[in-house]
C-alpha cells in the first residue's frame, strides 16, 4: 500500500498548530505634569503703539494713544479694530495647567499675568488674582496695572528727572503722575504687545524700547519669561540690555486676594504677612521717598488691617517672605524686595462681573527702590552697554495644614 501524501491528509487529521498573535497592550497616555497651550485672546490695533522717534512734542504722542485706548473702552471709534488684518496684532494667551490643579493665564499684550488659579485645603481651585475679562478692558486708563509688567522704570521718579551716573547727565522724563514719572510713563512696558514665542515649558516674550522713549536714553532691548512648575511656582525672568547708559528697574504687579480675587476687603484683612526685614524706606503718599535712612524692624507676622493702620495703603519694605489666608489656607512664597501696596484706587468692575473695592487686594511688585536713579546711597539702578540687567521673580503656593494660628 502506498504512503499516504501529507498533502492529501483529511481534514479531521491534526496538523501543526500555529500560535495566535500577541496583540502589543495598549499604551497608557503619559499625562504630563505641565501643559502648556495657546490661544488668542483679542486684537490690538497698531496705532495704540508707541512711538518709534522722538520729537518735540513725544510725550503729547503718548497721551493722544491713551485716549485713543480709551475710545476703544467708550465705543467712540467707528470702526472696529478687526476690520483689517493689516491694523491689528494678535494678542496671545499662553495657558498652563498643572497635575496639582493650579491653572495659570498670561497674555502678550504688558507681558501680563491674566489668572491663578490654586486649589485651597478642600482642593477647590479659586482664582486668586486680579483682572479682567476682555482685552479692552485692560486699555481702560483706571486700570492700576493689573498682573502686567512695568518698565522701563517701576514706581516713582522725582520731578520726571534723572541723573545717570558717573556721567553726571540729566534727562527729562514723561510726567504721568502729576509732577512725577510713574511706572514708565503713559506708554510703559505694561501697554505694548509684546513678541513671544515658546521654548519647553516656557514662554519667553520680547520687546525693543526705542531710544528716548518716554524721555528715557538708549535703545533697550528687553525680554521676560514666564514658568510654571509642577509644584504650583510661577518663575518670572526679566533681562535688559541697553545701547548706553540708563535707568532700568522691572517688575511684575499682580494684585493678590488668596481667598480668591471677588473675595473683597474683609477676607483681604485676615490675611498674615511675614515680614523678616531689617530696614525699609520711608516714603510719603505719593509713594515719594522723603528719608534717606533706614529704620530697624523686627520679624514680624501681621494681619494686613493692622499693616495698613500703622503704614498706610503704601509699605516699602526689603523682605517679605510669605503670606497667607486664614480662610482658604492657601500660603504664597514673595520675592525678597517686594514693595506691598493695597488696592486703594476708585471702586472698579474686573472679571466674572466683580467689583474691586478699596482695600480688597493688595500688590507685591519686587523691585528697586523708588527713585533710587537719584539716590547715590540707594542700589544701582544704571545699566550700561555690554552688561545684562537680570531680574527674578518667584511665587510659589501651598496650603496650609491644620488652622493657623
Amino acid at each position: 500500500m502506498e504512503g499516504v501524501n501529507s498533502d492529501e491528509k483529511g481534514s479531521g487529521d491534526l496538523g501543526e498548530e500555529t500560535k495566535p498573535e500577541e496583540v502589543p497592550e495598549p499604551e497608557v497616555p503619559v499625562i504630563p505634569d505641565v501643559e502648556l497651550v495657546v490661544d488668542g485672546f483679542g486684537f490690538m490695533p497698531k496705532t495704540m503703539h508707541s512711538p518709534r522717534s522722538r520729537s518735540s512734542n513725544v510725550f503729547e504722542k503718548s497721551r493722544k494713544s491713551i485716549k485713543e485706548m480709551s475710545n476703544v473702552i467708550e465705543g467712540e471709534e467707528v470702526k472696529s479694530p478687526c476690520a483689517s488684518s493689516t491694523n491689528i496684532d494678535i494678542v496671545r494667551r499662553y495657558t498652563w495647567k498643572t497635575k496639582n490643579r493650579m491653572t495659570v493665564q498670561v497674555i502678550t499684550y504688558g507681558a501680563t499675568i491674566t489668572a491663578i488659579q490654586v486649589p485651597d485645603r478642600k482642593g477647590v481651585p479659586d482664582d486668586v488674582v486680579a483682572g479682567f475679562d476682555t482685552l479692552e478692558e485692560y486699555f481702560n486708563p483706571r486700570n492700576p496695572y493689573f498682573g502686567a509688567t512695568i518698565g522701563r522704570y517701576a514706581n516713582i521718579i522725582r520731578e520726571g528727572t534723572m541723573v545717570v551716573r558717573p556721567s553726571g547727565r540729566m534727562y527729562m522724563l514723561s510726567t504721568n503722575k502729576g509732577h512725577h514719572h510713574y511706572n514708565g510713563g503713559y506708554i510703559g512696558f505694561d501697554k505694548v504687545n509684546w513678541r513671544s514665542y515658546v521654548n519647553g515649558n516656557k514662554v519667553i516674550m520680547s520687546h525693543v524700547s526705542d531710544r528716548f522713549h518716554e524721555g528715557f536714553p538708549g535703545t533697550v532691548m528687553a525680554q521676560v519669561s514666564f514658568e510654571v512648575t509642577c509644584d504650583n511656582t510661577i518663575k518670572i525672568e526679566m533681562k535688559c540690555t541697553t545701547s548706553e547708559p540708563t535707568a532700568v528697574n522691572l517688575s511684575n504687579a499682580p494684585y493678590f486676594n488668596l481667598a480668591g480675587h471677588h473675595a473683597g476687603c474683609e477676607m483681604a484683612y485676615d490675611h498674615i504677612f511675614t515680614i523678616n526685614a531689617d530696614k525699609y524706606t520711608v516714603t510719603d503718599d505719593e509713594g515719594i521717598v522723603t528719608e534717606t535712612e533706614f529704620y530697624l524692624l523686627n520679624i514680624i507676622q501681621q494681619p494686613l488691617v493692622r499693616l495698613l493702620a500703622f503704614y498706610g495703603n503704601i509699605f516699602h519694605c526689603v523682605e517679605i517672605n510669605n503670606v497667607k489666608s486664614r480662610d482658604t489656607g492657601i500660603s504664597m512664597g514673595v520675592p525678597q524686595g517686594s514693595i506691598l501696596v493695597s488696592y486703594g484706587y476708585v471702586p472698579l468692575m474686573g472679571k466674572q462681573g466683580t467689583f474691586y473695592k478699596k482695600h480688597g487686594l493688595f500688590c507685591l511688585m519686587p523691585q528697586n527702590y523708588p527713585d533710587a536713579i537719584n539716590h547715590i546711597n540707594f542700589p544701582n539702578s544704571v545699566l550700561n552697554p555690554g552688561e545684562v540687567y537680570i531680574h527674578r521673580i518667584q511665587y510659589k503656593f501651598g496650603i496650609l495644614l491644620g488652622k493657623y494660628v
